[in-house]
């Protein structure tokens, strides 16, 4: 597989803002075709393995790894209300434009005409997912939270649900920095930082949660 910045950035805005109910996303354009297939921590396309962590591509093939800092190209894409935002520039060259199926990517070159990229999502069975597809999540909430535990949760549960299930924040609760621990027992896990109040604004999504994930919620640091 051919791995080229665009598609970088290409396959990080497909994973990150994926709806918790896709099962695939097809990436298409110039020179370009990928379909990649929703595993219980990563998306996959044949033997390589991606994540979306902090801002950063993660890629793994054959035990060797590769991570890319995306940030300074999906900033705005980061920041933008897409439920109110139908199109957001990502730099003077290249806009982002959200669609019912997915997204479409135009990047102006040499050429009159901009290249074009399209992220289309899709389900396996129509309707939402089921517990027969993805199991219903059993959360450990920890840190400044009112009642931190392990939460049984309903499929399709979010950050937020979560929070919500432990009482919300603590009078020292830093929600502006809340981790999500996730990974198979014994290996390393993958951590990833969320801001709950740019959540509740619209500013970025709001996380599925996984079975077996861990929230951990900080204490502000004055």
């Amino acid at each position: 597989m051919t791995f080229f910045p665009l598609t970088e950035i290409l396959l990080y805005i497909a994973i990150f803002f994926a709806p918790f109910d896709a099962t695939h996303v097809v990436i298409s354009g110039p020179n370009l075709s990928m379909e990649l297939t929703r595993g219980e921590a990563f998306w996959s396309s044949g033997p390589v393995k991606f994540t979306a962590v902090e801002s950063q591509l993660a890629r793994e093939e054959n035990s060797t790894s590769k991570t890319t800092n995306v940030y300074e190209y999906v900033q705005n894409a980061l920041k933008a209300n897409w439920a109110s935002e139908e199109r957001v520039f990502l730099d003077n060259t290249t806009t982002l434009e959200k669609t019912p199926s997915g997204f479409i990517m135009r990047v102006k070159g040499v050429d009159p005409e901009p290249l074009t990229y399209t992220i289309t999502y899709r389900r396996d069975t129509p309707g939402p997912r089921t517990s027969t597809s993805l199991p219903a999540p059993t959360i450990n909430v920890l840190g400044a939270v009112k009642k931190p535990g392990a939460y049984s949760l309903q499929v399709g549960a979010t950050l937020l649900d979560a929070l919500a299930a432990a009482g919300g924040g603590g009078p020292a609760a830093d929600v502006r920095k809340i981790s999500i621990v996730r990974g198979p027992a014994g290996e390393k896990p993958t951590v990833t930082s969320h801001d709950a109040t740019a959540i509740l604004r619209g500013q970025t999504t709001n996380p599925l949660l996984l079975d077996h994930d861990t929230i951990f919620v900080p204490e502000t640091i004055f």
